[in-house]
């Protein structure tokens, strides 16, 4: 199992599950969780004429907007956020 890390500053960093060696992914399936649709293609959803996903698509982008305006040395800003994958190099 993922273990905790003891919360620093109000925020804590997560180490994922591993996954188990028999697991198969599947198109349009989440491993594990049978049934659970997937979230949707971000280049369909910007691109869909239905009026509910329209709105879906502009309240991600505004969302997405403000996320990424905090001050970069916020621990929950984007640029924080995204160190996850690289950059920042902290733990």
């Amino acid at each position: 199992m993922g273990e905790a890390i003891p919360p620093e500053d109000g925020t804590y960093s997560i180490k994922g599950l591993p996954r188990p060696p028999e697991a198969m992914r599947f198109p349009e399936e989440i491993p594990y969780v049978k049934g659970l649709s997937v979230r949707k293609e971000i280049s369909s959803l910007a691109n869909s004429d239905d009026p509910k996903e329209r709105k879906q698509w502009t309240l991600f982008v505004l969302g997405l907007e403000r996320f990424k305006s905090m001050p970069v040395d916020d621990k929950l800003s984007y640029f924080q956020i995204a160190g996850v994958h690289g950059y920042p190099e902290a733990a």
